[in-house]
């Protein structure tokens, strides 16, 4: 093996490592989105949660943030929720909206809808 064979081998080793370091950022900013998304839905479960076993009189709209709710949970510092109801059938059913928001920008959200009854109500 000739000394040109050495240099064209370093040379393309050379640029491989270029490529990755290149990538290594876009890789990582993936990552971080991706957990990001999957703490969200996390968050916002339990924030569900919440919502369904609460006093069905009591669900109208709120926000706040998850430190009451999942307390020492240092990974959720960021994570803020809110949520809105509406009544398609007064008095019997609620559409529930828990909307979870993160980000420094406050840019990103995750919104979540379900239905809740109050299987109380005598009229039903």
């Amino acid at each position: 093996m000739g000394l040109a064979d050495v240099m064209i081998a370093t040379l393309i080793m050379f640029t491989g490592a270029l490529a990755m370091i290149d990538a290594l950022p876009r890789l990582l900013n993936i990552a971080n989105t991706f957990v990001s998304d999957s703490s969200a839905y996390v968050v916002g479960a339990a924030k569900i949660d919440e919502l369904l076993v609460a006093d069905y009189s009591t669900i109208s709209s709120g926000s706040g943030d998850f430190s009451t709710l999942l307390p020492g949970a240092t990974e959720n510092d960021g994570f803020t929720w809110s949520y809105t109801s509406t009544e398609p059938i007064a008095g019997i059913m609620k559409k529930v909206t828990v909307v979870v928001i993160w980000g420094s920008t406050w840019g990103d959200t995750e919104a979540f809808s379900f239905y809740r009854t109050d299987m109380d109500n005598e009229e039903i």
